[in-house]
């Protein structure tokens, strides 16, 4: 049963798109050869202007709680291009004002850059005002109108990614992070090695604090066959690690161990927008005591203030 669920949610790096790499004549500038659709206008990741995003006061600040739950299991793989980690049954956001449909959790994945003993490059897959982080995790949700991810992926209202930068500026190892690179090593460090994860643990220990911040656009899948079927959801706030971890995820899994081919710099590069639009909620207003809340909120406190004055 396992097995045919885990089937199901195969997405990260699509193994049914023809044969395609991160570099040479099988590198992204070629992916439209044989995958059409990564030829088309709409495509990602894209560099997020942050000036020229649109603020949509309908857009709510994300809840936490969302990510609580963890799934009833977990199966971390090595597809040769990424670490993935499959959830059997995860969790589900039903919010109309987050995401246009309800959309279930069926994995995660991270693409980053390279990293030594003191240096480390960008590899993370979408831009912020051109700059470009270490990594970029992808956790990625599939709508529930359709039976399964691999149902949902090619459907123009399929999918909702949510994206979160890696930055490398931690003082102490982010134990949460490393709990899953130690878990990927063990597991997954070669192509097709892949091993279920029996202390399962929630997104909500990967992800950072804060939650309030997010860019929301239109666009595609980011490896073949790169459909265009995908509402992102990229928040601003990074997830932190430090330099050894960053070496870590950039040395330890392999396309090829037998070759010393280890994976990295597995990001495509930006695409144009092509008139897309960016939108973000509005920013929590700071009050003095430290406490935060919305413009709608301080417009209904005034509001029930000069009701209270009126029964005076």
């Amino acid at each position: 049963m396992w097995q045919a669920i885990i089937l199901s949610t195969c997405l990260a790096q699509l193994t049914f798109a023809a044969d395609w790499s991160y570099t040479g004549d099988t590198g992204p500038a070629n992916w439209g050869i044989n995958n059409s659709d990564c030829a088309l206008q709409a495509q990602s990741p894209i560099n997020i202007v942050t000036g020229n995003a649109q603020t949509d006061d309908n857009l709510p600040i994300v809840d936490r709680s969302y990510f609580y739950q963890p799934s009833d299991g977990m199966l971390v793989k090595n597809n040769g291009h990424t670490v993935q980690v499959d959830l059997i049954n995860g969790y589900t956001i039903n919010d109309n004002n987050l995401l246009p449909f309800p959309a279930k959790a069926a994995q995660y994945h991270i693409h980053w850059g390279t990293a030594t003993a003191s240096a480390h490059t960008g590899g993370s897959e979408h831009t912020i005002d051109g700059r470009q982080y270490f990594g970029e995790l992808h956790v990625v949700h599939y709508n529930t109108k359709y039976a399964n991810l691999s149902a949902a992926v090619s459907q123009s209202d399929g999918l909702a990614v949510f994206g979160w930068f890696i930055d490398v500026t931690y003082p102490q190892t982010n134990l949460d992070i490393q709990n899953l690179l130690d878990l990927a090593q063990t597991n997954a460090a070669d192509k097709n090695d892949n091993g279920t994860i029996t202390n399962r643990f929630s997104v909500e220990t990967l992800i950072p604090p804060n939650l309030n911040e997010y860019y929301r656009y239109k666009g595609s899948l980011t490896t073949p066959p790169c459909y265009e079927s995908v509402v992102w959801t990229v928040f601003k706030s990074p997830i932190e690690i430090t330099q050894a971890q960053a070496i870590q995820l950039a040395t330890a899994y392999y396309e090829n161990q037998a070759a010393n081919m280890v994976i990295e710099n597995n990001f495509r590069p930006v695409l144009p927008l092509n008139g897309r639009t960016v939108t973000k909620p509005r920013p929590l207003v700071q009050q003095s005591s430290g406490s935060t809340s919305t413009p709608h909120m301080i417009t209904g406190f005034i509001t029930m203030a000069l009701t209270v004055a009126s029964l005076l």
